[in-house]
Protein backbone atom coordinates (compact mmCIF):
# COMPACT_ATOMS: atom_id res chain seq x y z
CA UNK A 1 0.00 0.00 0.00
CA UNK A 2 1.03 3.46 -1.01
CA UNK A 3 -0.75 6.75 -0.27
CA UNK A 4 0.55 10.17 -0.70
CA UNK A 5 -0.73 12.72 1.32
CA UNK A 6 1.57 15.84 -0.01
CA UNK A 7 4.08 16.66 -2.50
CA UNK A 8 5.96 19.23 -4.08
CA UNK A 9 8.55 20.05 -6.88
CA UNK A 10 11.91 21.84 -7.01
CA UNK A 11 10.30 23.79 -9.46
CA UNK A 12 7.87 25.54 -6.41
CA UNK A 13 10.24 24.57 -4.13
CA UNK A 14 13.15 27.19 -4.13
CA UNK A 15 13.75 29.19 -0.82
CA UNK A 16 17.05 31.35 -0.03
CA UNK A 17 19.89 30.92 1.85
CA UNK A 18 17.72 31.85 5.06
CA UNK A 19 15.65 28.64 4.46
CA UNK A 20 15.50 26.15 7.54
CA UNK A 21 13.27 23.68 9.25
CA UNK A 22 13.57 22.16 12.90
CA UNK A 23 10.35 19.66 13.44
CA UNK A 24 11.80 17.76 16.88
CA UNK A 25 8.75 15.14 16.38
CA UNK A 26 9.04 15.22 13.29
CA UNK A 27 5.80 13.38 10.78
CA UNK A 28 3.11 10.62 11.76
CA UNK A 29 3.92 9.73 8.31
CA UNK A 30 7.52 9.39 6.16
CA UNK A 31 9.15 12.60 4.77
CA UNK A 32 11.37 12.01 0.99
CA UNK A 33 13.69 14.93 0.59
CA UNK A 34 15.41 15.33 -3.29
CA UNK A 35 17.80 17.99 -2.66
CA UNK A 36 18.91 19.40 -5.14
CA UNK A 37 21.25 21.77 -3.56
CA UNK A 38 23.70 22.11 -0.96
CA UNK A 39 21.96 21.51 1.93
CA UNK A 40 23.15 21.11 6.03
CA UNK A 41 21.47 18.45 8.04
CA UNK A 42 21.25 17.50 11.50
CA UNK A 43 21.60 13.93 11.81
CA UNK A 44 21.38 11.77 15.02
CA UNK A 45 23.23 14.87 16.69
CA UNK A 46 25.49 15.30 13.84
CA UNK A 47 26.24 18.42 11.46
CA UNK A 48 26.16 16.80 7.41
CA UNK A 49 26.72 18.54 4.28
CA UNK A 50 25.14 17.37 1.85
CA UNK A 51 26.16 17.61 -1.62
CA UNK A 52 24.00 18.57 -4.77
CA UNK A 53 21.00 15.97 -6.10
CA UNK A 54 20.83 13.95 -2.87
CA UNK A 55 18.15 12.23 -1.23
CA UNK A 56 16.96 11.31 2.06
CA UNK A 57 14.03 9.29 3.76
CA UNK A 58 12.89 10.42 7.34
CA UNK A 59 11.41 7.54 9.48
CA UNK A 60 7.99 8.11 11.01
CA UNK A 61 8.64 11.08 14.01
CA UNK A 62 12.19 11.13 13.16
CA UNK A 63 13.20 14.88 14.23
CA UNK A 64 13.84 16.90 10.70
CA UNK A 65 16.72 19.57 11.31
CA UNK A 66 18.16 20.53 8.07
CA UNK A 67 18.33 23.97 5.97
CA UNK A 68 20.12 25.91 3.11
CA UNK A 69 24.20 25.88 2.95
CA UNK A 70 25.13 28.65 1.06
CA UNK A 71 22.53 30.99 -1.26
CA UNK A 72 20.19 29.18 -1.89
CA UNK A 73 17.81 25.55 -0.94
CA UNK A 74 16.34 23.61 -4.18
CA UNK A 75 14.09 20.41 -2.82
CA UNK A 76 11.30 18.12 -4.42
CA UNK A 77 9.50 16.37 -1.39
CA UNK A 78 6.81 13.90 -0.35
CA UNK A 79 4.55 12.82 2.73
CA UNK A 80 3.55 9.39 2.06
CA UNK A 81 2.55 6.26 4.05
CA UNK A 82 2.92 2.63 3.09
CA UNK A 83 3.68 -0.65 4.80
CA UNK A 84 6.02 -2.20 2.05
CA UNK A 85 8.66 0.36 2.30
CA UNK A 86 12.03 -1.71 0.58
CA UNK A 87 15.41 -1.40 1.50
CA UNK A 88 16.38 2.17 1.92
CA UNK A 89 18.52 3.47 4.44
CA UNK A 90 16.24 5.71 6.90
CA UNK A 91 17.22 9.16 7.81
CA UNK A 92 20.41 8.92 6.18
CA UNK A 93 21.84 10.85 3.26
CA UNK A 94 22.11 9.21 -0.11
CA UNK A 95 23.82 11.25 -2.89
CA UNK A 96 22.37 10.06 -6.26
CA UNK A 97 24.37 12.48 -8.52
CA UNK A 98 23.77 11.65 -12.01
CA UNK A 99 22.66 8.37 -11.32
CA UNK A 100 18.97 8.65 -12.04
CA UNK A 101 16.63 11.94 -12.95
CA UNK A 102 14.72 11.85 -9.37
CA UNK A 103 12.90 15.22 -10.12
CA UNK A 104 11.60 13.46 -12.90
CA UNK A 105 10.06 11.21 -10.88
CA UNK A 106 8.58 13.76 -8.40
CA UNK A 107 7.04 15.79 -11.52
CA UNK A 108 5.35 13.16 -12.68
CA UNK A 109 3.96 12.11 -9.31
CA UNK A 110 2.75 15.61 -8.78
CA UNK A 111 0.94 15.90 -11.81
CA UNK A 112 -0.87 12.98 -11.31
CA UNK A 113 -2.10 13.40 -7.70
CA UNK A 114 -2.93 16.86 -8.21
CA UNK A 115 -5.34 15.01 -11.20
CA UNK A 116 -6.05 12.46 -8.85
CA UNK A 117 -4.87 9.49 -11.00
CA UNK A 118 -3.33 7.91 -7.22
CA UNK A 119 -3.40 4.57 -9.06
CA UNK A 120 -0.58 5.98 -11.35
CA UNK A 121 0.82 7.62 -7.85
CA UNK A 122 1.54 4.64 -6.45
CA UNK A 123 3.52 2.65 -9.48
CA UNK A 124 5.59 6.11 -9.61
CA UNK A 125 6.43 6.07 -5.96
CA UNK A 126 7.34 2.29 -6.04
CA UNK A 127 9.44 2.75 -8.79
CA UNK A 128 11.55 6.18 -7.47
CA UNK A 129 11.36 4.03 -4.29
CA UNK A 130 13.01 0.72 -6.15
CA UNK A 131 15.49 3.40 -8.07
CA UNK A 132 16.64 5.07 -4.72
CA UNK A 133 17.00 1.33 -2.69
CA UNK A 134 18.84 0.12 -5.95
CA UNK A 135 21.34 3.67 -5.97
CA UNK A 136 22.14 2.99 -2.20
CA UNK A 137 22.81 -1.18 -2.70
CA UNK A 138 25.08 -0.52 -5.17
CA UNK A 139 28.42 1.25 -4.90
CA UNK A 140 29.35 1.86 -8.76
CA UNK A 141 26.05 4.10 -9.17
CA UNK A 142 28.02 6.49 -6.37
CA UNK A 143 31.10 6.64 -8.05
CA UNK A 144 32.97 8.77 -10.38
CA UNK A 145 32.13 6.31 -13.48
CA UNK A 146 28.45 6.32 -12.94
CA UNK A 147 27.06 9.03 -15.20
CA UNK A 148 29.82 7.77 -18.25
CA UNK A 149 28.09 3.88 -17.85
CA UNK A 150 25.04 5.60 -18.16
CA UNK A 151 25.77 7.72 -21.15
CA UNK A 152 27.44 4.47 -22.19
CA UNK A 153 25.10 2.17 -22.34
CA UNK A 154 21.93 4.77 -23.80
CA UNK A 155 24.84 4.77 -26.23
CA UNK A 156 25.01 1.10 -26.92
CA UNK A 157 21.07 1.25 -27.45
CA UNK A 158 20.68 4.20 -29.60
CA UNK A 159 23.75 3.00 -31.84
CA UNK A 160 23.74 -0.74 -32.12
CA UNK A 161 25.32 -0.96 -35.56
CA UNK A 162 28.21 0.00 -34.51
CA UNK A 163 31.27 -2.24 -33.21
CA UNK A 164 31.06 -2.17 -29.52
CA UNK A 165 34.48 -3.27 -28.45
CA UNK A 166 35.64 -3.91 -24.53
CA UNK A 167 38.78 -2.23 -25.39
CA UNK A 168 36.71 0.98 -26.98
CA UNK A 169 34.44 1.28 -24.22
CA UNK A 170 37.10 0.89 -21.99
CA UNK A 171 38.84 3.63 -23.35
CA UNK A 172 36.14 5.93 -23.35
CA UNK A 173 36.12 5.75 -19.32
CA UNK A 174 39.23 5.85 -19.42
CA UNK A 175 40.22 2.98 -17.46
CA UNK A 176 41.74 -0.54 -17.76
CA UNK A 177 39.32 -3.67 -19.74
CA UNK A 178 39.42 -5.56 -16.56
CA UNK A 179 38.29 -2.70 -14.60
CA UNK A 180 35.82 -1.97 -16.78
CA UNK A 181 34.29 -5.48 -16.99
CA UNK A 182 34.30 -5.16 -13.23
CA UNK A 183 32.21 -1.93 -12.76
CA UNK A 184 29.74 -2.73 -16.12
CA UNK A 185 28.09 -6.03 -14.25
CA UNK A 186 28.54 -4.43 -10.81
CA UNK A 187 26.48 -1.29 -12.26
CA UNK A 188 23.94 -3.39 -14.97
CA UNK A 189 24.16 -7.21 -13.35
CA UNK A 190 25.13 -8.22 -16.83
CA UNK A 191 28.47 -8.56 -18.47
CA UNK A 192 29.57 -6.08 -21.25
CA UNK A 193 30.03 -8.57 -24.12
CA UNK A 194 26.53 -9.99 -23.98
CA UNK A 195 24.73 -6.43 -23.55
CA UNK A 196 26.56 -4.99 -26.25
CA UNK A 197 27.08 -7.64 -28.96
CA UNK A 198 23.65 -9.58 -28.52
CA UNK A 199 21.35 -6.96 -26.96
CA UNK A 200 22.74 -4.30 -29.34
CA UNK A 201 22.57 -6.20 -32.82
CA UNK A 202 19.56 -7.73 -31.81
CA UNK A 203 17.66 -3.77 -31.16
CA UNK A 204 19.54 -3.21 -34.51
CA UNK A 205 18.14 -6.40 -36.79
CA UNK A 206 14.95 -5.14 -34.85
CA UNK A 207 14.85 -2.00 -36.35
CA UNK A 208 16.58 -1.75 -40.03
CA UNK A 209 14.58 -2.11 -42.76
CA UNK A 210 13.42 -5.42 -43.77
CA UNK A 211 14.81 -5.79 -47.16
CA UNK A 212 18.14 -4.56 -45.51
CA UNK A 213 17.53 -7.76 -43.13
CA UNK A 214 16.74 -10.01 -45.85
CA UNK A 215 19.12 -8.68 -48.45
CA UNK A 216 20.49 -12.39 -48.55
CA UNK A 217 17.84 -14.09 -49.91
CA UNK A 218 16.97 -11.07 -52.48
CA UNK A 219 18.32 -12.31 -55.94
CA UNK A 220 19.05 -9.65 -58.02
Amino acid sequence: MYNIRRIGTAAKSKHDGSFSVYRPNGYDCYLALFVKTKAVFYLDGERVVSEPNSFILFNIRTPHRYGAYGDEYVNDWLHFETDELPAIPLDTLIPIGNAANISEYFELMSDAFYRCNYRACKFLLRAVLSEVAEISGNSVYRSAYSAKLIELRKSIYAHPEQEWSIGGMAERLHVSKPYFQEIYKAAFSVTCDKRANRSGKAAYDRHRPSDFRNRRKVRI
